[in-house]
């Protein structure tokens, strides 16, 4: 698509009169955005062309890059915007069945398994009909959905721990109601909190990525001290894994990792556990592992994985910038003089 824009750039001005009028400015300059994948600018340009030149021989095909340019949606996070909603309902009828303590025959399970089917359809079919679904949208979503949960298990947790629940008739349902609020109500909350605004890609991955980490680390030094979980280890570790989470957005706008390079430190860090696991299975041979020095194997060799992976990655963001410099080494743009001479003019990336 691009190759023929600049190809079709070329010959317009190779064949246009050497008088360039406003709207063959504006018409070039519009192909030109669309090359530099700068919709918005493009946009702005036809939309002044069609504006001002309604009798313009580029009108016609100004409004059709326009209609092309507001018509294009970017649904790339929407199979698993489906799949989550599917799902989330599916498990949301079934709870209200027990809730409402319905049969269990095989009859209202089937008819509870197609409503909720049935509604995670609609509502997805419904919620991406006039907005886009973007992957940086369902991974926003996605991340909220999955700190929801994870305090919401600290928070019974620790309800249960201090026996505030537990003896109850009604706090087995109090539970379950509680986690349908916080399942459903992270979701679609912050659907509707962002699906106007622009999200900046890669920013939900790492929120995601800080929270599971900071409770992987947390988990694992609660473990090698070798305490017993209590009221006040999760508390602490709620409040570790959501200011990991916090945290993250502004350190994400400060270091602007791109999804792929946070993604690979992640890797790095599997590995590296991965590594400390089999590692523990071999020395274990020799000598004797306490919890502690085995745990602290594997934190260790998860840190060092880390850190390997920070290192190796440290230029991917930038050769993915050359590459994109690179794909248009020769870009034309239009010289017009004040006395309506044109030329063309090349930006050259070298």
């Amino acid at each position: 698509m691009k190759r023929r824009l600049f190809i079709v750039i070329i010959l317009f001005i190779a064949t246009s009169s050497l008088y360039a009028s406003d709207d063959v400015s504006l018409y070039i300059k519009g192909l030109e955005c669309i090359i530099q994948e700068k919709d918005k600018d493009a946009v702005a340009s036809f939309e002044q062309l069609v504006d001002l030149y309604p009798s313009s021989k580029y009108q016609l095909k100004a409004s059709d890059y326009l209609f092309s340019l507001n018509n294009k949606k970017d649904n790339s996070g929407i199979v698993f915007f489906y799949i989550n909603n599917i799902g989330a309902l599916t498990y949301t009828a079934f709870s209200l069945a027990n809730l409402l303590e319905l049969p269990s025959d095989s009859l209202s399970i089937g008819l509870t398994g197609l409503a909720g089917v049935g509604a995670g359809i609609g509502v997805s079919s419904q919620l991406s009909k006039d907005y886009e679904i973007t992957a940086e949208l369902y991974s926003r979503m996605a991340t909220n959905q999955t700190v929801a949960m994870g305090n919401y298990l600290y928070l019974f947790g620790i309800l249960y721990e201090e026996g505030i629940l537990g003896s109850g008739e009604y706090d087995e349902k109090i539970t379950q109601a509680s986690q349908l609020v916080a399942l459903n109500g992270s979701l679609y909350l912050s659907y509707f909190g962002l699906r106007n605004k622009e999200l900046e890609k890669g920013k939900g991955f790492f929120g995601f990525q800080a929270y599971a980490w900071a409770n992987y680390y947390y988990w694992l030094t609660t473990i090698m001290l070798e305490r017993e979980f209590n009221t006040t280890d999760l508390l602490l570790g709620m409040g570790v894994s959501d200011l990991a989470y916090f945290g993250s957005q502004p350190l994400w706008d400060a270091i602007q990792w791109s999804g792929n390079r946070s993604g690979l430190v992640s890797v790095g860090g599997l590995g590296g556990a991965l590594i400390g696991v089999f590692s523990n299975l071999i020395v274990e041979n020799f000598i004797d592992l306490d919890t502690k020095l085995a745990t602290g194997i594997i934190m260790g060799t998860t840190l060092a994985g880390q850190i390997y992976a920070t290192y190796l990655t440290r230029n991917i963001d930038k050769n993915k910038e050359s590459k994109v410099a690179n794909s248009n080494q020769i870009m034309p743009y239009p010289i017009i003089k004040a006395n309506s001479e044109v030329g063309v003019g090349f930006h050259m990336y070298l």
